[in-house]
């Protein structure tokens, strides 16, 4: 951070003082300088702070006790207390006359700064007073004129008292930092250096830690704002700390943690003292044009005023507001998440609670699943509201509502014949008493208003329209007792109510963690924007304190547990003095020779002049532009390096080497995390070039590995026309294996995966990872590879599989960018395409749309009484067994039990397997689905010769395909006839609906029958090995068994699914056995897009497989301690990080869509279990033993010994 003016230090003594205070009044340094936890509070005006020391008159007592004043104080590095009003540190004697303003004798700016290593003392020198030779020796030491590096140290001996008090002046500079700007709407924001003016009367200057991105900013940004001006600097929910304050400010001080709030609260005017509304009347008329209560910008940037916007302008990494638009917090709220409360969050929830006080057993409506719209409906639950329905066009939103609290979620594009309005009036039983509108658009908000109940629905607008925008609906609905009302900020008071908020919060009262989807820096600001427009954003958190955090890749050891402790303060939100953070450590190297056209020779590794000169031919853009960014290096040479334009302004690094003295050597290099390249491709300087970013270690090894593949072909050639002329035996043979072997060389050595951290195999074969596959370890071996290689590993050459959080968000999003490869159709049984296996994005949104409603939570309703009597019916099988046998196999009955449930959903009648007690063929072949689609995704051509030709084992993968998918066709077709025929007598099924729908609504039958088998496969396996693993960590844990029997015991004897979703231990233990047991724990692979992509730090390819594992996600130590512990009170307060780990189901658009039922089921059989066996213990009979339960994966899990032996001595009585 650089300060554009010095901040000078003055020493005011008046005649006979020998005292001394140290007049810095900071919270930093308050109590670790002697007398400063006397000096008055630091005021400032017009720029200038002044502090008085109480250190005492002569023959007057000190009032600080001696011990105070003796020994050595230090303080290394008082980099809060410079950015906090003293800035860059220059020292200099100077004195004021009685009465003398301390303007007058303030030295120019820009004077020269003091040398290196300089010392600076004062001591008696003149008979005006001045410091006594024992009282003070001060060294400063300045580093090249960075500010916040400046080491201090105060010596100090018992001063004797004098007769006046000294008076330290402090300049207040004006600071320069980064922030994001808005130049002219309907572009992208830049990234500059902005002029940042002191606070002035009433004003606060706040460091800026994080900010959110809400959709108003983007509003603002396109146009459509009738108030938006430019230029500008946007944002409003920052959370920040004090650095200054102006004269006559007193609701907060400097080192403050403060939320900027865009609504003021004065407290004084007749809106404040109304106690009918939120808004102030105070600064309205400034603030909405943009500029401070004076009428003048704090903001300057290339000689231009930006404006201020919403009074907070939080997308700069400082901002000076009102101190009626600031309200302190508490210093322990991380500040990532308090910068949420400044908008989003409270709007919602404000809106629920304070402007509509929704009452307990109200219905309500919420058009809109965003931050402000999920934070409705968290308001609602806390009121205790009957139904909540939200309502949203995206159908991932589903499961974000439903998380939050909704009972029913809405598509309006799934009603066919049927308004939204008649819908919700069907819902609600003639109407809600409460809609909110969170979308902005008047449409809507009139559709709000209509749903709303006569005589007292009230409809409750949050979302802004755009300029020039009406609303209108019929004076009926109006006159018959609808009401309409607006809301900014939800009702809430900032100053007043703010610290509530951040109490509730902490106290778990209050959900803020939940919001956070997206992490960004003020570099991927632009991003942060794009991202912000995607479905499976609800609210992107900016850190502004660091400018770029990608391109992480392995860094040694130290440096990560360095990066490990800097990501636990980031995400609590206090700053700490921790070691510089590794992100840091990325340099740009380039230099200029005669002629301008940049070479890239960065620096040179002992013994070799250049080593880079071939490596600068991948480009990831150009821009238009020159040098921009200073630093300056060890040899006080200037450096130059690259601003570039829009698309690579982000890649330039902030920390810099000087190219001309080459300091940067290979022992200098083995520190860097990464290494830009740029190079200039034409004379002139307008067009450049940066490779791929990379690490000196990987440059060094593909020179290395180059130059290997190069020996390889250069020899072959040569050595294979010597052995063809010799004409030894078998010399064809041998020419074949050279030429291979070059070919194969050359390959991997060229592969882009090759640099990639692994084995040395996987860069020629994939045979260790097919042998792990058909034996049934994959995941234990990729895991393996995690802890020894990191969190992106190769494990083919052509396969990457990744153990990291920011990865798996940016593989599995909605947007289905990374693909499925083929590798699925190769895995399943089916000749066609269905939801499970296609990699076509617009097939796979048009089944998920047709197939989605039958399942979804709501409508599972419909099939609780099924599942429960086959629940019912399988404990009475397991008891006979007891009885019988002494024990029952709960593998088997589980299975069974899924089976026959899906079975009956699916085709309209059940297997009857339960009835029977046995497995039939079908049952059979279900259980061998894993190990054949392993057969047939490790050789998939051998399987497609087998469907011509007999070959052992591989015929009967094809042939087991077969059955399965002609016995899903004759089930189905029986059913289908039975709905033609008699559609009232037919069962409802989860096809049903599409059977009877209209042919453009509809799939085909051929369609049905596939997806029909993707249900009956993916519903009996998957709820067979969690219930299976349940149970047999449950009763491994007498601990957690007697505290789930506790809350079990607590059910009515009719209780139902909402009454286990209340439970909040029988939900801990189901969510640790999905974390360590999920039935699918092996990666779940998708192909990187065309354009390549950046994950973990390493550039991939197009067509590179990419993938993560649950099981190696859900066993991160980092994100679960203790991971291997079956500890189901891990889950009673999650963090972020372990939610978005956990993926059982899988992530993003391709998420398991049968889970709702498999929660019902496990939820289910789980209690019923449990409240029949209550004294369940695994059984020893037949040789039973842990080793039984030892994972085999073929990507679905399943117990080494197929079976899992219990026995209750109840159960067999009972």
């Amino acid at each position: 951070m650089k300060h554009a003016s010095r901040a000078w230090i003055f020493l005011s003594c008046r005649a006979g003082c020998r005292g001394f205070a140290a007049g810095i009044h900071c919270s930093s340094l308050q109590g670790q300088v002697p007398n400063t936890s006397s000096c008055r509070s630091v005021t400032t005006g017009g720029g200038w702070a002044a502090v008085t020391c109480t250190g005492g008159r002569r023959g007057r007592p000190n009032p600080e006790p001696p011990s105070a004043w003796e020994g050595e104080r230090h303080i290394s590095h008082a980099e809060d207390c410079l950015k906090r009003g003293v800035g860059g540190l220059d020292c200099r004697r100077g004195h004021l006359k009685d009465g003398q303003p301390p303007s007058d004798r303030a030295p120019p700016l820009g004077a020269p700064a003091p040398q290196r290593g300089r010392r600076w003392s004062w001591s008696s020198s003149n008979a005006n007073g001045g410091f006594g030779d024992r009282s003070v020796v001060t060294t400063a030491n300045e580093r090249h004129g960075r500010c916040g590096q400046l080491p201090l140290t105060f010596r100090t001996i018992k001063p004797t008292p004098g007769p006046a008090l000294p008076t330290f002046y402090i300049d207040i500079p004006t600071i320069t930092c980064k922030a994001a700007v808005a130049w002219e709407a309907g572009k992208e924001l830049s990234i500059e250096d902005i002029e940042v003016a002191p606070p002035k009367a009433h004003e606060v200057r706040i460091e800026i830690y994080y900010t959110g991105v809400c959709h108003t900013d983007a509003y603002t940004l396109s146009g459509k704002d009738p108030e938006g001006a430019f230029p500008i600097v946007l944002g409003h929910e920052g959370a920040g700390i004090v650095e200054s304050v102006g004269e006559g400010v007193t609701n907060v001080k400097p080192g403050d943690h403060v939320v900027a709030l865009y609504t003021p609260e004065c407290k004084e005017c007749k809106f404040c003292k109304s106690g009918k509304t939120n808004l102030c009347g105070k600064i309205r008329a400034t603030q909405g044009k943009g500029v401070m209560p004076d009428g003048t910008s704090r903001f300057k940037c290339k000689g231009k005023d930006l404006l201020h916007f919403m009074g907070t302008s939080t997308f700069s990494q400082y901002t000076v507001v009102a101190d009626i638009s600031v309200v302190a917090v508490q210093p322990d709220a991380p500040m990532d998440r308090t910068c949420l409360l400044g908008c989003g969050i409270t709007t919602g929830y404000g809106a629920a609670r304070v402007t509509a006080k929704v009452e307990e057993g109200s219905n309500i409506a919420i058009f809109g699943a965003g931050c402000v719209g999920l934070s409705v409906v968290q308001g609602a639950v806390i009121n205790k509201a009957g139904k909540i329905i939200v309502v949203d066009v995206n159908p991932a939103k589903e499961e974000w509502a439903k998380k939050f609290g909704a009972t029913d979620f809405v598509n309006p594009n799934d009603l066919k014949g049927q308004t939204i309005v008649e819908k919700l009036i069907e819902m609600t039983d003639g109407g809600c008493d409460y809609t909110f509108d969170c979308t902005g658009n008047v449409n809507v908000m009139r559709a709000a208003l209509e749903a709303c109940h006569k005589g007292w629905g009230e409809s409750i607008i949050i979302g802004v329209a755009a300029a020039g925008q009406e609303i209108a609906t019929r004076p009926f609905q109006l006159v018959t007792g609808r009401v309409w009302k607006g809301c900014a900020f939800g009702g809430i008071k900032g100053r007043s109510q703010m610290e509530g908020l951040v109490s509730d919060y902490l106290s778990g009262a209050l959900k803020v963690d939940e919001f956070i989807t997206h992490r960004k820096t003020l570099g991927e600001m632009n991003e942060a924007f794009e991202t912000m427009k995607s479905g499976d954003c609800i609210r992107a958190v900016v850190d502004m304190r660091k400018f770029r955090t990608d391109y992480l890749g392995r860094v040694p050891a130290v440096a990560q547990r360095d990066q490990r402790q800097q990501h636990k303060d980031r995400h609590d939100g206090l700053p700490r003095p921790t070691a510089p953070d590794p992100r840091a450590h990325a340099f740009v190297f380039f230099r200029h020779n005669g002629t301008g056209v940049a070479s890239a020779t960065p620096f040179r590794w002992p013994g070799r002049r250049s080593i880079f000169d071939k490596h600068v031919s991948q480009v990831t853009g150009s821009s238009q532009g020159g040098c921009a960014v200073e630093s300056r290096c060890d040899c006080d040479a200037e450096c130059t390096a690259l601003q570039t334009g829009p698309a690579l302004q982000h890649h330039v690094a902030l920390h810099l080497y000087c190219v001309e003295c080459y300091h940067v050597l290979a022992e200098d290099a083995r520190d860097l995390d990464w290494v830009y390249i740029a190079e200039m491709s034409g004379n002139g300087r307008s067009n450049y070039r940066f490779r791929k970013p990379t690490t000196p270690r990987e440059l060094l090894t593909t020179m290395i590995d180059n130059g290997f593949a190069r020996f390889c072909l250069i020899l072959s050639v040569p050595l294979a026309l010597v052995l063809l002329v010799v004409r030894l035996p078998g010399i064809e043979r041998l020419v074949w294996v050279l030429a291979y072997t070059q070919q194969k060389a050359y390959g991997v050595y060229h592969n882009p995966t090759s640099r990639l951290p692994g084995p040395w195999h996987t860069k020629w074969t994939s045979a260790v990872l097919d042998y792990h596959w058909l034996r049934g370890t994959r995941p234990q071996w990729i895991d393996g590879l995690h802890q020894r290689y990191g969190r992106i590993v190769r494990i083919a050459p052509k396969e990457v599989d990744i153990c990291d959080v920011d990865a798996v968000k940016t593989i599995y999003t909605v947007r289905e960018t990374f693909l499925k490869p083929v590798w699925y159709q190769h895995f399943t049984t089916f000749g066609l395409e269905n939801v499970f296996n296609t990699n076509n994005v617009e097939f796979h949104r048009r089944h998920r749309r047709l197939l989605s409603g039958p399942i979804s939570e709501s409508s599972l309703r419909e099939y609780r009484h099924l599942v429960d009597a086959r629940c019912r019916l399988t404990l009475q099988r397991i008891r006979e067994d007891m009885r019988s046998k002494g024990a029952a196999d709960l593998f088997k009955w589980w299975m069974l039990f899924a089976t026959d449930v899906i079975g009956e959903m699916t085709f309209g009648e059940s297997f009857k397997t339960l009835e029977h007690g046995e497995r039939n063929d079908y049952v059979r072949m279900l259980g061998q689905t894993g190990n054949l689609g392993v057969v047939r995704s490790t050789f998939p051509l051998l399987t497609s010769i087998a469907t011509k030709i007999p070959l052992p084992y591989f015929s009967k993968a094809v042939g087991y395909s077969r059955t399965l998918t002609k016995y899903a066709g004759e089930s189905l077709g029986r059913y289908k006839k039975v709905v033609e025929a008699t559609p009232e007598l037919a069962q409802q099924t989860l096809f049903t609906n599409l059977l009877k729908a209209k042919e453009d609504d509809r799939l085909t039958f051929e369609e049905m029958r596939n997806e029909a088998e993707v249900y009956i496969i993916g519903g009996s396996d998957t709820t067979t090995i969690t219930l299976t693993y349940l149970v047999w960590s449950v009763c491994r844990h007498p601990l957690v068994r007697s505290v789930l029997l506790k809350e079990l015991e607590l059910l009515s004897d009719d209780f139902d699914e909402q009454d286990l979703k209340d439970l909040p231990y029988l939900n801990q233990v189901i969510s640790e056995t999905l974390r360590l047991y999920p039935a699918v724990p092996s990666g779940l692979p998708r192909l990187v897009p065309p354009g390549g992509a950046e994950l973990c730090g390493y550039a991939l390819n197009e067509g590179v497989s990419v993938g993560a594992q649950a099981y190696s996600m859900h066993r991160d130590p980092e994100i679960y301690p203790d991971p291997h512990a079956f500890n189901p009170s891990r889950w009673a307060s999650p963090t972020r990080a372990m939610k978005d780990a956990f993926m059982p189901f899988g992530k993003g658009a391709r998420v398991c869509i049968g889970m709702h039922l498999a929660q019902l089921e496990l939820r289910l059989a789980t209690a019923r279990f449990f409240l029949e066996f209550p004294d369940a213990t695994m059984a020893s009979v037949d040789g039973m033993t842990d080793e039984d339960m030892e994972q085999v994966i073929h990507f679905l899990l399943a117990p080494k010994g197929r079976r899992c032996l219990v026995y209750s001595a109840i159960g067999a009585s009972g």
